[in-house]
Order: structure tokens, then sequence, then C-alpha cells
């Protein structure tokens, strides 16, 4: 009534069984360890996961990663790479699922809540360039602004140009070896030294090589 105090309260309570679980996130099966390619699908393990995709809030990191197949006790999801997320770094889980709230990580370690993410190389032009060097070469991929990542070709480093997140440009090494395989690499890393062999290999051609010739001027 007007002018009394409300002393009606409603109580609220704290269950273990309405708490969403992550227990564990499945490594990249191709390296077995934890880091792995931005482009790769993520599966999340646990209970008390929304079936419906769109009521599971995902993220590594503060990078939101979209939530593709959904179930009571998994989940599997695409990071937003238009977030650029960044390379070298952990990235740990958290999981907000719509009418529970918060889920709790029963993960220990923090290597094994988090992911670490590599560069990832896509594509690679031109192939074919002058054994004398300086054909502009470019890289596309994710990750490939990190200040350590280089391009090898053969056993000498392309001289970078100018990189972004997803293009690194750089000047091919003279060399008349006739090919050599490209090797993308970031030394950044803490854990282990990462290396992307890519299936890319340079040709080159000496129909690309300019000749100067020398005039002969008969006095």
């Amino acid at each position: 009534l007007l002018g009394y105090e409300s002393t009606n309260t409603l109580p609220f309570t704290y269950r273990d069984d309405r708490t969403p679980k992550i227990t564990s996130i499945e490594q990249d099966q191709s390296t077995g360890l934890m880091h792995r390619l931005p482009s790769q699908r993520i599966k999340i393990n646990g209970v008390g996961f929304s079936s419906t995709r769109s009521k599971n809030n995902v993220k590594f990191g503060s990078h939101l990663c979209d939530v593709k197949s959904a179930s009571a006790t998994s989940l599997e999801c695409d990071m937003d790479l238009t977030s650029e997320p960044p390379m070298d770094i952990l990235l740990p889980v958290s999981l907000l699922v719509e009418g529970k709230g918060d889920a709790l990580v029963q993960i220990r370690s923090d290597l094994n809540y988090s992911v670490v993410f590599q560069h990832e190389v896509s594509g690679i032009s031109p192939l074919r360039g002058s054994e004398q060097g300086r054909t502009k070469l470019t890289v596309g991929g994710h990750g490939l602004n990190g200040h350590l990542v280089e391009v090898i070709i053969g056993v000498s480093v392309c001289e970078t140009i100018e990189s972004t997140y997803s293009q690194l440009t750089c000047w091919s090494p003279a060399d008349a070896s006739g090919s050599a395989d490209i090797e993308v690499q970031d030394k950044g890393y803490q854990l282990d030294a990462q290396k992307t062999e890519t299936p890319f290999t340079f040709v080159y051609d000496s129909t690309l090589t300019p000749i100067a010739k020398q005039e002969t001027i008969l006095g």
C-alpha cells in the first residue's frame, strides 16, 4: 500500500545443476599441440550448454567465436576473423549461456582452457620471378602482421615490404638454383618455433631475368 515499505522478498538460489561447465577444449589433432590456425573450427565440451546456437556466447579473450553447432554437451565455433584475433598469446575461453549465466571453466591449466593461434597462409603469388631477385611476392592469410613473421625462399629471407593481418608483401632474394620451397615462419613464439611449410614453390626463371647488354663503341 502507498506509504508502507514492502517487506516481500524473492529468494535467488545458486544451483550447481543450473551452472554451465566447460570441461575441455579439443586440441588440433594434426599437431597435438594447443595452437591452431585461425580458420580452424574449435570444439568445446562440457555440460549445461544451450542446444540453441544463438543462446551460447563464446569468446576467446575478447574475440567472438561464432557458434556453428550446439548441444547440451558440446559447441563448435569459428573465430570472427574480422576482429583480427592475435597470434602467439594465450586467449582464455569464456561462455555466457542465455538464461543461465556465465559458465564455470573446470580446467585447471591455463594452457588447456586457452588457445594460441599461429599464422596461416592461404596463397602466394607470383610463383615465378627473376634469378636476380626483387620480384614482389604477395602472401595472403591470417596473422601475417607480426614483426617477427618472415617469408623464407629456399634458405634466404624474402625482404618484407609491408604487412597487414591478412597480407604480406616482400622482395624475393636472388638465386639461380632453379626452384626453391617457400616457408613462412614466426620467430615470436615462446612455446615452440612456428614454421609453416607451404605447398608453394618459387621458380627462378631465366626468361624473366632482365639482361643488360653492353654495347661496344668502335672508335
